[in-house]
């Protein structure tokens, strides 16, 4: 949870929305149906590695996100470089 807490920040950072797509949903309905955004369409100047790099710290499956912070970070850092 800590990692999605982190990517979520950096979303919301960057495109000044949320993750999940509320769309015609009840708040709560739409987190539990797991409805996100990519953060492309959302923020579609952002380079396409960064927006990949977040998209996964916030992925609906928790055993697709990066395993801890560090990988996080290296991942960020190489999509900014």
């Amino acid at each position: 949870s800590d990692i999605f807490s982190l990517g979520a920040s950096f979303y919301m950072m960057l495109s000044g929305e949320g993750v999940y797509d509320f769309a015609g949903k009840e708040p709560l309905e739409a987190v539990l149906a797991g409805r996100t955004v990519p953060l492309a369409k959302r923020a579609p100047d952002l380079p396409t590695g960064l927006c990949a790099a977040i998209d996964k710290a916030v992925s609906v499956d928790p055993a697709a996100r990066y395993p801890d912070a560090a990988a996080f970070r290296s991942a960020l850092i190489d999509a900014l470089k």
